[in-house]
């Protein structure tokens, strides 16, 4: 109840020179990241692609930190540098394979492209996603929209999980009224285990 009733301070104080310069460190760690992982060898990302992503987390907490006041182009800014950096440690994990990544996608990849191709999936009653294939009828949309491959369809699954945490950020400021707390929380839901292996290892519950 003490978290509802009062207002929460996040607040840092270190000026607008330091609110620069950690900005820049973001963009400077992202970039590194990028390339760290377009250099790597196949189906491998270095040490420093992770050591990067890392601190680029950490440049937005201090960013979040450092908002004095609540406006709606920082809050924008701040949803853009936490889903390109999520999207980017996502994708890049997702497209290190030209298979699906993990057992169940496989199977996942074969309805999707029977729907595709045939409008249905010939799933028998008895299967387990016979009821709810909404994330295999998108995918192959999407599939169909975008001239994409199956597995880049399949992608586009985990791109809408990721996009799907700005909700995360409007019923936490809803409940805290707290626009700091509510970008914690969508900036720790992002880089959450679950979450991550969700957008990389996709199934139905995914979507």
């Amino acid at each position: 109840s003490n978290l509802l009733a009062n207002d929460i301070d996040l607040n840092l104080n270190l000026g607008n020179q330091a609110l620069k310069t950690i900005r820049i460190f973001y963009w400077i760690c992202t970039l590194v990241a990028l390339i760290s992982y377009y250099q790597a060898e196949p189906y491998y990302r270095p040490p420093i692609f992770f050591v990067s992503i890392s601190m680029a987390v950490s440049f937005i907490g201090l960013d979040i930190l450092l908002c004095t006041y609540e406006k709606n182009i920082q809050i924008y800014t701040l949803f853009s540098k936490i889903l390109i950096l999520s999207l980017i440690l996502r994708l890049s994990a997702y497209f290190i394979s030209p298979h699906p990544i993990g057992v169940d996608p496989w199977g996942h990849a074969n309805l999707i492209k029977d729907i595709s191709i045939y409008g249905t999936s010939y799933l028998p009653k008895h299967a387990y996603y016979s009821n709810y294939p909404l994330m295999h009828i998108y995918a192959s949309t999407s599939s169909l929209l975008g001239n994409l491959t199956t597995k880049g369809a399949m992608s586009i699954v985990g791109v809408v999980l990721t996009v799907s945490t700005i909700f995360v950020y409007t019923a936490v400021n809803k409940i805290t009224n707290s626009f700091q707390l509510a970008l914690f929380s969508m900036l720790l839901i992002n880089f959450s285990d679950f979450h991550i292996q969700w957008s990389i290892q996709l199934i139905a519950m995914s979507f």
